[in-house]
C-alpha cells in the first residue's frame, strides 16, 4: 500500500509470482515427497510401518492461483530440458565423430603421401627410432624398409654431421622451435656419401606433449657435385692463373740473363783475336745456355697445353724432306754411340700434307732423343706409313692418317711405368740418372692429342720399347719452296748510308750494353733509357729512326710508352721493336696487339736483330765473304767402347773422369781437344756425348773406377 492509504497496482502481479513460486514448490516437495514415501513404502514392507502425508489448499490459495499454469510450466521445463540434453549430447558425438574420422582421414594422407612421395619420408618417435619410412628413402639409403625400422636415424648419417642433427632435435623438443631443415651427410649401405636436405618438423599430441617427428628427406648429391665441381673449376682457373703469372715472371727473370749471357757469347765468338781454344769455350757457354732454354721452354709449353692455349699452325709441308731430316739430325748422334739408325717409309706415303709440321717434328725429336739416350747397344727403328682416315660428319675433306713407329733395343720400360711415364714430371727408373725434367712425353703426348691422334707405348723391361702415334693430317698438291738464304755475317752497314739512330730501352744495365755492343760496331748511333718516361723524352728530342723497346720496366713500362710514342705525329711512322722475355711463347700476338711493329724474344741472336732492323728501316749492310774453297768430307764419329779408348794414355783417362764427375764441360772440352790430335774419329764421339750431356755412357766408356 502507498502512503495515501490507496491501493498498490503492482501487488496482484507481485503475489501472482509469489504463488506460481509456491506452486512450483510445493510441486518439487510433491515429487520429492513421492520419491520420500515410495522409499518409506520400501521400508514400510521391510519394517511394518506405514506413514500418510495429506496436502490441500485453501481456498484463498485456489481462488488465486490460475491451477493449470503450473501444470503447463512444469511440462515446458521439462520438454526444453530434454531438448537441451539431447542437443549437447548430439553435438558432442559429432564432435567425437568428427575428431575419429579427421584423425583417421590424416592418417590416410600421411600414409599416401609417404607412399607416393619421390622424396624420402620417416616417422621418427622421440627418441630417434624408425617407426615407419617410405620407398623412396630406402631407395636413397639403400636399406630395406624392415632393416631401417628396427634401427635409429644414426644409422644413416654421417658422424660428422651428427651432432649438428642432435642439436637441432632437442632444440624443438624444449619447445624453442616448431621445425628446421639442414643440408647433411648420409651413409649409403654400401659405405658411400650421400648429400641431403633434410627437413623435420615435430607433432605434439592433446597435451601439448612431444609424440613423434616427420622427416623429408631429398637427395642433393647431383647438386652438391655440381656446386664443387663449378667451385674446382674456379679454384683451377685462378690456379692456372697464378701459374701463368708465375711462368711468365719465371721466363723474364731467368732469360733476362741468359740474353746477356748468350748475347756476348756470340759477340766473343765472332772476336777474329781468339784462338780456337778461346773460341770453343765460347760454344760450350752457348750450348750450355741453349740447353738451358729447352728446359724452360719445356715447362712453358706443358704450362700452355694444360691451360688450352695451344692452336695448330698447319702448312703444307714435304713428307719426304722432312723425314731426311729427321734421319741427318739423329744419324750422327746414333752412330757416336755405335747404334744403327733404320728409317723405313711406306711406298704410299704422301708426298705433300697439310698439318702441323712443328709439333710433328717436336714429337719426333722427343721420342727419337730418348730413344738414342736410353739405348746402349743395338738399333733404333723409324716407320712412317699412313693410311685413309675415319670419315667425319659434315667433313668434306679426306683427312690422312699418319703413322710413326720408334722403336729401339734399349732397357725396356716396366708395365707398372708405362702409364706414369706420359705424366708431367714423371720419369722412370732408368731416366732417372739422365738429364732431364720428365716433360718430353707429357708434352709429346698432349701435342698429339691436340693434333688429333693418340700416342702409346709397347715395352717389356730388358727388351726394348715401341712408341706409336698418329696424327691427322690432309693430302696436299706441292708448293715451290723459297729457300730463304742463311745470312752471312754482317760487318757493317753500306759506306753511304745512315746515319741510323737506335733507341734502346732497358732497365737492366747488361741488356743495353749488348745491344751497344752488336750494334755500335756496325755504325748505327745509339741512345738508351732506363724506363718508358726516359723513353718519351729522349724520342721527342732525338728523333730516333727506330725503338728496341724492353716491354716490362718500372715507372712506366713498354707497352704504356709504345703508346704514348704511337700517339704522336713522329711516332706513328717510327718503328717500336719489341724486345723482351716476359711474354710465354705463343702470346706474341697480344704484345704486337699494343702497336710495335714486330717482336724480338729474349734471348736472341744477332742475325734475328740484324734481320729485323734491315727490313724496317730498308738497310743495306756490308757482309763477309763466303769462302769458295770446296769443302772437306768431314769425319765420322768412332763406335767408342771402353777397349777402344783403352789405347789412351792412362792420366788422359783419369783426367776426362775426374771433368766428367766434377761436371766441368770446359776441361773436359780442353781433354778431347787432346784426344783430337791422337785419334779425329773418337775425339769426335766424345765431342758429341759431352753436347748431349750423356753423363751415364761417357762414364761407362771412361771406366768409372779410376786406376
Amino acid at each position: 500500500m502507498n502512503v495515501n492509504g490507496g491501493v498498490n497496482k503492482e501487488q496482484p502481479l507481485i503475489r501472482r509470482y509469489v504463488h506460481y513460486l509456491t506452486l512450483a514448490l510445493l510441486l518439487s516437495i510433491s515429487v520429492g515427497g513421492y520419491l520420500f514415501f515410495e522409499d518409506l513404502s520400501a521400508q514400510k514392507a521391510r519394517n511394518a510401518h506405514q506413514w500418510a502425508l495429506a496436502i490441500e489448499t485453501s481456498p484463498f490459495f485456489e481462488a488465486e492461483v490460475n491451477f493449470y499454469i503450473p501444470k503447463i510450466i512444469l511440462a515446458g521445463g521439462i520438454i526444453i530440458s530434454l531438448l537441451i540434453f539431447l542437443i549437447l549430447k548430439i553435438v558432442g558425438d559429432s564432435d567425437r565423430r568428427a575428431e575419429s574420422l579427421a584423425r583417421q582421414i590424416s592418417e590416410v594422407q600421411v600414409r599416401s603421401l609417404m607412399n607416393n612421395s619421390p622424396i624420402g619420408f620417416a616417422l621418427l618417435d622421440t627418441d630417434g627410432h624408425f617407426l615407419d619410412v617410405n620407398a623412396a628413402l630406402c631407395q636413397m639409403t639403400g636399406y630395406p624398409r624392415e632393416e631401417l625400422c628396427r634401427n635409429t636415424l644414426q644409422v644413416i648419417t654421417h658422424p660428422q654431421d651428427l651432432n649438428t642433427d642432435v642439436s637441432y632435435v632437442r632444440q624443438m623438443l624444449k619447445g624453442e622451435i616448431n621445425a628446421y631443415w639442414i643440408k647433411k651427410r648420409y651413409i649409403h649401405k654400401d659405405g658411400h656419401t650421400i648429400w641431403g636436405l633434410l627437413c623435420v618438423s615435430l607433432v605434439n599430441k592433446k597435451d601439448g606433449s612431444p609424440d613423434y617427428f616427420i622427416s623429408q628427406y631429398v637427395d642433393i648429391s647431383a647438386e652438391i657435385k655440381s656446386e664443387q665441381n663449378h667451385i674446382a673449376m674456379l679454384t683451377a682457373e685462378a690456379a692456372n692463373r697464378q701459374k701463368s703469372q708465375f711462368l711468365s715472371n719465371m721466363s723474364h727473370e731467368i732469360r733476362t740473363p741468359m740474353n746477356a749471357i748468350l748475347g756476348f757469347a756470340q759477340v766473343l765468338d765472332r772476336d777474329p783475336a781468339l784462338n780456337p781454344g778461346q773460341k770453343e769455350q765460347i760454344r760450350i757457354i752457348n750450348r750450355s745456355g741453349r740447353h738451358l732454354l729447352r728446359l724452360i721452354d719445356d715447362i712453358l709449353d706443358i704450362s700452355r697445353i694444360e691451360s688450352g692455349k695451344v692452336e695448330l699452325s698447319s702448312v703444307v709441308f714435304g713428307l719426304e724432306e722432312f723425314l731426311d731430316d729427321m734421319e741427318n739430325m739423329f744419324r750422327s748422334r746414333a752412330e757416336a754411340k755405335d747404334l744403327q739408325l733404320i728409317v723405313e717409309r711406306d711406298g704410299e706415303l704422301p708426298a705433300w700434307v697439310y698439318g702441323d709440321e712443328g709439333k710433328l717434328r717436336q714429337v719426333l725429336i722427343n721420342l727419337l732423343g730418348n730413344a738414342v739416350k736410353f739405348t746402349e747397344r743395338g738399333w733404333i727403328r723409324l716407320r712412317a706409313h699412313s693410311e685413309p682416315a675415319a670419315e667425319q660428319a659434315g667433313d668434306e675433306k679426306k683427312s690422312l692418317l699418319l703413322l710413326f713407329e720408334i722403336e729401339d733395343s734399349g732397357p725396356g720400360i716396366a708395365k707398372s711405368e708405362q702409364e706414369r711415364i706420359f705424366h708431367a714430371f714423371e720419369q722412370v727408373e732408368v731416366a732417372r740418372i739422365v738429364e732431364g725434367t720428365g716433360l718430353g712425353l707429357a708434352i709429346s703426348h698432349r701435342l698429339v692429342e691436340i693434333m688429333g691422334g693418340t700416342l702409346t707405348v709397347d715395352s717389356k723391361e730388358g727388351d726394348g720399347s715401341c712408341f706409336y702415334f698418329s696424327v691427322l693430317c690432309e693430302p696436299a698438291d706441292s708448293i715451290q719452296k723459297s729457300e730463304v738464304p742463311k745470312m752471312p755475317e754482317v760487318l757493317g752497314l753500306e759506306p753511304g748510308s745512315g746515319p741510323w739512330r737506335v733507341l734502346v730501352v732497358d732497365d737492366v744495365m747488361s741488356n743495353r750494353d749488348l745491344l751497344y755492343a752488336m750494334l755500335l760496331p756496325l755504325g748505327f748511333e745509339i741512345q738508351h733509357a732506363e724506363n718508358g718516361t726516359e723513353a718519351i723524352d729522349i724520342f721527342e728530342k732525338w728523333s730516333p729512326h727506330v725503338v728496341l723497346m724492353d716491354m716490362r720496366m718500372p715507372m712506366m713500362d713498354g707497352y704504356e710508352a709504345t703508346r704514348r710514342i704511337k700517339a704522336t705525329e713522329k711516332g706513328r711512322t717510327t718503328p717500336v721493336i719489341a724486345v723482351t722475355a716476359s711474354v710465354l711463347m705463343g702470346r706474341e700476338d697480344e704484345v704486337m696487339d699494343m702497336g710495335v711493329s714486330a717482336y724480338l724474344r729474349k734471348p736472341f741472336k744477332p742475325e734475328e736483330l740484324y734481320e729485323i732492323l734491315g727490313e724496317y728501316l730498308d738497310l743495306r749492310y756490308v757482309y763477309a765473304d763466303e769462302t769458295s774453297e770446296t769443302p772437306q768430307e768431314e769425319p765420322k764419329a768412332a763406335a767408342l767402347t771402353p777397349e777402344y779408348l783403352a789405347a789412351f794414355p792412362d792420366e788422359l783417362l783419369r783426367n776426362m773422369r775426374k771433368s766428367v764427375a766434377e761436371g766441368d764441360m770446359i776441361r773436359l772440352t780442353e781433354l778431347i781437344r787432346q784426344v783430337e790430335a791422337l785419334d779425329v774419329s773418337a775425339a769426335l764421339g766424345l765431342k758429341t756425348l759431352a753436347d748431349q750431356y750423356d753423363y751415364t755412357k761417357l762414364n761407362e766408356l771412361l771406366g768409372k773406377k779410376g786406376n
